[in-house]
């Protein structure tokens, strides 16, 4: 039955997502979060191939019962992470989503969705979503 759903997922996605010449997203991981830890951090590196600026507004996966994007910032001497509303990746350029830096954020996890790696996509300002599944690390 997993895997019905996860075709099932795969095939929506497919369906509402921008196109792949657009933007596309490379090397996306997450750690494995600890028993009991309701949330993870998933990283990736989503590369511009348009000739116009990409604005990332929204996250979704169905592993998580909601996806932001944060980043950490060092302020008054300490490392703190916030939430921020978006991220632009200009023209011809590339962002990494990386651990002390940007990175989508997996709050209230669903771990019996973690099992064939995470899915998940992004979205534009104008609702474009780009889809990829993230390889679960230990």
């Amino acid at each position: 039955m997993r895997y019905w759903k996860t075709a099932l997922w795969f095939l929506w996605a497919g369906l509402a997502s921008a196109s792949e010449a657009d933007l596309q997203i490379e090397n996306a991981w997450v750690r494995a979060p600890a028993p009991g830890q309701p949330n993870a951090a998933l990283y990736l590196t989503a590369v511009n191939r348009s000739d116009h600026p990409i604005r990332l507004t929204a996250a979704r996966s169905p592993a998580a019962d909601r996806a932001e994007f944060h980043v950490h910032q060092h302020a008054e001497g300490m490392m703190r992470m916030r939430r921020v509303d978006d991220v632009l990746i200009a023209a011809g350029d590339q962002m990494q989503f990386k651990p002390h830096g940007h990175h989508l954020m997996l709050l209230g996890i669903k771990a019996e969705q973690l099992a064939s790696g995470v899915q998940f996509c992004v979205a534009d300002e104008s609702g474009a979503e780009w889809c990829a599944v993230a390889d679960l690390t230990d």
